[in-house]
């Protein structure tokens, strides 16, 4: 999984042997001292999947995935109102 953020939103691409191979996608957020606060609701792919809405199983799936990510670094993709973070 690469990982860029800038001031408002994270960026997500995964890697071709995850799930969601060759897919990006996009979280709103604020960033933190060590890595970036991300608020789930407003996770949407990037083009060419973009008119395809992701439902609460999927955003749960890759909120696991960026939890176990979590473990072994040491920048962090925190979520917004829960205490679900590594």
């Amino acid at each position: 999984m690469e990982i860029k953020f800038s001031p408002k939103f994270i960026k997500l691409t995964f890697d071709t042997d995850e799930e969601f191979s060759g897919r990006s996608l996009k979280m709103a957020g604020e960033p933190l001292d060590n890595g970036f606060d991300a608020d789930i609701d407003t996770m949407v792919w990037l083009a060419p999947f973009d008119s395809e809405v992701i439902d609460e199983k999927v955003k749960n799936s890759i909120k696991q995935m960026i939890i176990d990510r979590n473990i072994t670094h040491n920048f962090k993709i925190l979520f917004m109102g829960g205490d679900d973070y590594a």
